[in-house]
């Protein structure tokens, strides 16, 4: 059984938006979390500065780091 773990923290709507197109493209599952205040901070600043972490499964995490990379995402440690 897979698990879902984290591959990226991301700032703003916008590139969640073209993270989660990328990945879906290459038919990687994953889920967008908002990070703490989120729906508060979406409300009263808009989507730019929400945090949301990547979650992909496990099975697809080495795929979903080599297609970030290639695409010019930089990875945290």
């Amino acid at each position: 059984m897979s698990k879902w773990v984290r591959l990226v923290t991301i700032e703003g709507d916008i590139e969640k938006t073209q993270i989660e197109s990328l990945l879906r493209s290459e038919k990687i599952q994953c889920v967008m979390v908002d990070n703490d205040n989120g729906e508060a901070m979406r409300l009263y600043l808009g989507g730019a500065h929400v945090w949301s972490d990547v979650l992909v499964t496990d099975r697809e995490l080495a795929r979903a780091q080599e297609l970030l990379e290639a695409f010019g995402y930089s990875l945290e440690e």
